[in-house]
């Protein structure tokens, strides 16, 4: 491959994960908009907005962009629902890094959140 074969790759790279990880903010925040408002409890409108602020402000979306690069590589189409199952995948990375603190009796999570 030459020098400009490997910049365009990377150029195509760079804007497919940033579609990439669009499409799974897209989901996210209308799934936590939508979990949010099924219930009025002051308690739980706190903890879907401590779940979402953990969620939302990190990350690169690595493991979404990987689900949708894999699911493209092994001919999967362009699908909205791709975006879900991606945006699924982060959800459960967040429960596993807030599991692993409870767990572990750290405050390395619930600390970066409030």
């Amino acid at each position: 491959m030459t020098n400009i074969d490997e910049v365009i790759t990377a150029v195509s790279m760079a804007r497919s994960m940033s579609v990439a990880r669009q499409d799974v903010d897209d989901v996210l925040n209308d799934t936590f908009a939508a979990v949010r408002d099924a219930d009025s409890d002051p308690d739980w409108v706190h903890d879907v907005s401590l779940v979402r602020r953990l969620t939302m402000n990190s990350g690169k979306r690595t493991r979404p962009f990987m689900c949708h690069l894999g699911w493209s590589i092994h001919g999967g189409r362009d699908l909205p629902g791709i975006a879900r199952v991606a945006a699924a995948l982060e959800l459960f990375h967040a429960f596993a890094l807030i599991q692993d603190d409870v767990m572990d009796c750290s405050e390395v999570y619930s600390q970066a959140i409030l």
